[in-house]
């Protein structure tokens, strides 16, 4: 089997994984204010909202750089409650106070501030955030008994996001008031959390695990300026393993076989993708391309989990994929070759 310019013999590919681009999904937590008249018997006074907002592993921006092994940065809105006041003019101060705070002190938005009717909802930038901590907390000058005769004022929480599970129908998120950790109900003092997931196939993602914008990669003279992204589309992967015994590395083996592994992964821009995986089905066989799940690649010399998988005593024995009419296979060829990396 042929791709591009990198040949694939049929009794040497072990399996053929695919998994299709998805869109990121931002994270975001609501708070209903309209609890806050029936939660405290006296709303008015000072209140704040306190977020706490960590990056995935796969990003490391440095604004969120902290004392701990955890990339996290700290938000917090401090807002008065006067009499009076609505739930939708308290959402509208928290917002004015919001914008300006990160306008002032980021210089750039990280979190986007939306309201609907008595409700507010903060939103993350990018599917690298998630929230960690989310609160809304009203300050009581005697929250803290300090001896006999004194107390200690302090922000008490009022209102605790929870992360809850949610389903995502055409990258959209179809949430539940249901508690991700036990199943159980939102109660009246919880806010649903919503944390999603960065994207997987997307220009920036590609751009950031795949092809960085080194001089290599952007420079007018570089001469892979055909496998960089379009701005816009995604890419879905489609990954080969092929399984060879060699007949000697450098110089010969003394007292057994060598069987090695190899792995090409390609992506496909998805305008394309349902062609080439109709191309790919052709050469290895209707339902011998796996959906992939990251880390569920086996280990062909220790497992037999793999569908695709000859047990190895003490060697793969025989081709895993049906052999093929070439003639009747498109773009398909039986040269022999080694194969090599690509990613398209």
């Amino acid at each position: 089997m042929r791709v591009g310019n990198v040949r694939f013999n049929w009794p040497d590919i072990l399996d053929v994984y695919y998994k299709k681009a998805t869109p990121e999904i931002l994270s975001y937590v609501t708070f209903d204010l309209s609890k806050l008249s029936t939660l405290v018997d006296n709303p008015v006074g000072f209140w704040r909202v306190a977020l706490y907002v960590r990056l995935n592993n796969r990003s490391a921006d440095s604004f969120y750089s902290n004392a701990t092994s955890f990339f996290g940065h700290p938000f917090y809105i401090e807002f008065p409650v006067k009499e009076n006041d609505t739930p939708a003019n308290i959402a509208q101060r928290i917002k004015n106070i919001a914008d300006k705070y990160m306008l002032l002190q980021t210089e750039e938005k990280l979190i986007d501030i939306e309201i609907s009717g008595t409700n507010i909802t903060f939103k993350g930038t990018t599917g690298y955030q998630y929230f960690h901590v989310a609160k809304i907390q009203y300050w009581d000058d005697k929250a803290i008994a300090v001896d006999c005769c004194a107390n200690q004022g302090d922000f008490i929480d009022v209102i605790t996001g929870v992360p809850v599970k949610y389903t995502v129908e055409n990258g959209e998120v179809t949430k539940t008031q249901v508690v991700a950790a036990t199943g159980e109900n939102l109660a009246d003092n919880e806010a649903p959390i919503v944390n999603g997931t960065e994207a997987f196939g997307d220009y920036n993602w590609i751009i950031h695990n795949l092809r960085l914008p080194s001089p290599a990669n952007t420079d007018w003279w570089t001469g892979d300026k055909n496998e960089m992204p379009v701005v816009g589309a995604t890419y879905d992967q489609f990954i080969i393993r092929l399984i060879k015994e060699r007949d000697g590395i450098a110089g010969g083996i003394l007292g057994q076989r060598a069987t090695t592994v190899t792995t090409h992964v390609f992506y496909v821009n998805t305008e394309f993708a349902a062609d080439f995986k109709a191309i790919l089905e052709g050469a290895v066989g209707e339902g011998n391309i796996r959906d992939y799940i990251d880390g569920m690649l086996d280990d062909p010399f220790k497992t037999t989990n793999s569908a695709n998988y000859v047990a190895q005593t003490p060697y793969k024995t025989g081709p895993v994929i049906p052999a093929h009419d070439d003639e009747k296979v498109p773009y398909a060829t039986s040269e022999e070759g080694e194969g090599g990396e690509g990613e398209h």
